[in-house]
Parts: C-alpha cells; sequence; structure tokens
C-alpha cells in the first residue's frame, strides 16, 4: 500500500481537479476548499485512531532519515530507478496539462486531469496487478515498461497526436507504479525491522526531491527553450536514469 495509495491519491486529486476548475465556479478558489475541508476531516478522524505503538520519550517524536549497512548497495543501486520514476510524476504534473492542451489545440482543462489520471491511475493498477511478484523482477519489469512508455510519449509529443500522448502516459505510468513498488520493496526486505523507519523516509526523501526540483527546473527551462523540447529532453533524462537501474540489476542483481 506504500506504493499503491501516493499514485492513487494522485490519480483522484487530478481527476477532482480537472472537474472542478473546468466545470465548477470559482475554479481557482473551489478546488482548495474542498482540499481544506478534507484535510480537517482526515486530522478530526485520526483523532479517533488507537495508538499502535507504546510512546518511549519525545526523542520517537524526531524524524530520522538513514540507510542502513546492509541496504546502502542496493539504494545506490535503486536511486536511478526511484528518481526516474517520480520525476516522470513531476513532469506531468507541472507540465502535462499544458502539454497536451497545447497538442490538442484544446482551453478544456478536463485534459490536464485526463494526462495525470492517465499517469497516476496506472501507476496504481500496476502495483496491484503485481504485486506479488518478487522485487527484482518488479523492479526490472517497472524500468523496462517506463522506457517503453516515454518513448511513446515522445513520439506523440512529436507527431503531435495527444492519443498516442495518452497511450505512453498509460504505459509510463504502468512502469512509474511497478518500478517504484519494486525498488521500495527491494529495499525495505534487506533492511533491519529498526532500520526500516529510517530507511521509508529516506526513499520518500529522494522521491519527493525528484518529483519536486527537475519540474522546477522544467518550468523555468520551458520559457527559454519552449515546451515541446523541454518536455522531449526532460523524458530522455527520464529514460536514461531507469535504463541505468536496468542495466545494473541485469549485470548484478543486489540480493533481496
Amino acid at each position: 500500500m506504500n506504493a499503491v495509495m501516493p499514485t492513487a491519491g494522485l490519480a483522484v486529486g487530478g481527476l477532482v481537479a480537472g472537474l472542478l476548475v473546468q466545470y465548477a465556479p470559482q475554479p481557482t478558489r473551489l478546488v482548495y476548499l474542498v482540499l481544506l475541508i478534507s484535510y480537517l476531516g482526515l486530522a478530526a478522524a485520526m483523532l479517533t485512531v488507537p495508538e499502535s505503538v507504546t510512546t518511549r520519550s519525545r526523542l520517537s517524536l524526531i524524524p530520522q532519515i538513514g540507510v542502513g549497512p546492509a541496504s546502502r548497495t542496493a539504494f545506490l543501486a535503486a536511486t536511478p530507478c526511484l528518481v526516474a520514476c517520480w520525476a516522470l510524476g513531476g513532469l506531468y504534473l507541472s507540465l502535462g496539462p499544458s502539454l497536451i492542451m497545447e497538442i490538442e489545440h484544446s482551453e478544456n482543462l478536463m485534459l490536464g486531469g485526463a494526462i495525470v489520471v492517465a499517469l497516476c491511475g496506472a501507476g496504481a493498477i500496476s502495483c496491484l496487478i503485481v504485486r506479488s511478484w518478487p522485487p527484482a523482477t518488479t523492479m526490472v519489469a517497472g524500468c523496462t515498461v517506463l522506457i517503453a512508455g516515454v518513448i511513446v510519449t515522445m513520439a506523440g509529443v512529436t507527431i503531435g497526436s495527444g492519443a498516442v500522448l495518452l497511450a505512453g502516459s498509460v504505459i509510463a505510468g504502468a512502469g512509474f507504479g511497478s518500478g517504484f513498488l519494486g525498488a521500495f520493496r527491494h529495499l525495505v526486505s534487506d533492511a533491519g525491522p529498526h532500520e526500516r523507519a529510517a530507511l521509508i523516509a529516506a526513499i520518500y526523501v529522494v522521491a519527493y526531491l525528484a518529483f519536486a526540483v527537475p519540474a522546477v527546473i522544467a518550468g523555468v527551462a520551458a520559457r527559454t527553450l519552449g515546451l515541446l523540447p523541454t518536455t522531449i529532453g526532460y523524458a530522455a533524462m527520464v529514460a536514461a536514469l531507469a535504463l541505468t537501474s536496468l542495466v545494473a540489476e541485469l549485470v548484478q542483481p543486489f540480493r533481496s
């Protein structure tokens, strides 16, 4: 569920936001009001959830990030896969809506929601499909499918076809979900019980930095180079990172 819920949440958020922005009143405000009410409801619900562990001291509230000795080699090998998966997500959530609207010559903002749903929805579904596969197999398959999806996506951008772009998004999304799940399970399986919380924190630090930083750089680059060239260059970088992890795993598999 650690891999399913983030992608499923992004898919639902993209769908709901697209609907609200396109069809509801006050599109720049209503979506944030809906989020605020949802967060307040979740916070209230959390007050009713019983604590599952015994608190030992206030020090337990201090966040810890770390990679144990047994996981370090695997972490280095899996990092390109983690970065590729989440950088791809950052591309779609930042430039994806503008990209498909430009290609389709449309002002329908629901198209922006559709491309996010295509990527993240496929990611969530793929996690459910491959959840019983061995971690190494899942990561290799994920990287392979992600590369294929990126190639189809770049083809859609190059020929100016929204349909091909959406098809590539679904394929890339399947690689995103399964690649991240495989890397996540590969790493966690190597860690001792006392190391897993810090390791999971480290995984998500890498993931969310990859989610945010390249997207910001791409946004700046798009203003200078143009949206389509920036997208193709970004996608090529993502494919290269996925290929790096794929080759590393095939040449010298790291143990789970």
